[in-house]
């Protein structure tokens, strides 16, 4: 869809989220970057995944790039 967040992608940002939660930071990195390597997102879709990816960092204690990548969500 042109709006909002397709189901497949969706789909990957629950994976990423759930590997998130269950502390697997190698997996869930890897798979956000394989979300925004994806020309086909949408601007709402690569802003989600950047919160993702900010997430990640969070999770790991890695503030200022938690904070950069939320800054880049953003903009």
């Amino acid at each position: 869809s042109t709006l909002g967040i397709g189901i497949k992608v969706f789909e990957r940002m629950q994976e990423v989220q759930t590997l998130t939660e269950q502390s697997r930071y190698g997996e869930a990195m890897a798979a956000v970057e394989s979300l925004l390597a994806q020309s086909k997102l949408n601007n709402y879709e690569k802003a989600q995944t950047l919160s993702l990816k900010g997430n990640i960092y969070f999770h790991q204690d890695d503030l200022t790039r938690a904070r950069e990548t939320f800054e880049t969500a953003l903009a």
